[in-house]
């Protein structure tokens, strides 16, 4: 029995979870400040990203989500379905989630 061994490129992505169904990305983008919010937080700049469900409105308290790095792999996985094609999914493996609680330290 052979083995065969393939090393795995190192990528770096930025996962956001988002406490929602997503219809229009533009929106839920703008709900967590606009790109440059995201880039901000990415980088380091800035430590806290903030969703705005309503942003149009002055009583909305934002919640706060909190940068947290993690090791995990992506996969892509596909299967033919009879004669229509193929259906793909895409599927996170040892994943822990990057939203934290204000005001406490996440472990990692």
């Amino acid at each position: 029995m052979t083995s065969v061994t393939q090393s795995i490129p190192e990528k770096n992505a930025l996962l956001v979870e988002y406490p929602g169904y997503v219809k229009d990305s533009d929106a839920a983008i703008q709900t967590l400040g606009g790109l440059e919010a995201i880039s901000a937080t990415a980088d380091g700049s800035s430590p806290v990203m903030s969703l705005h469900l309503r942003p149009g409105d002055p009583l909305s308290h934002p919640l706060s989500g909190y940068k947290q790095s993690t090791r995990g792999l992506l996969l892509r996985i596909s299967r033919n379905v009879g004669e229509w094609g193929s259906q793909t999914c895409c599927t996170q493996t040892n994943y822990s989630p990057p939203v934290g609680v204000p005001g406490k330290q996440q472990q990692g």
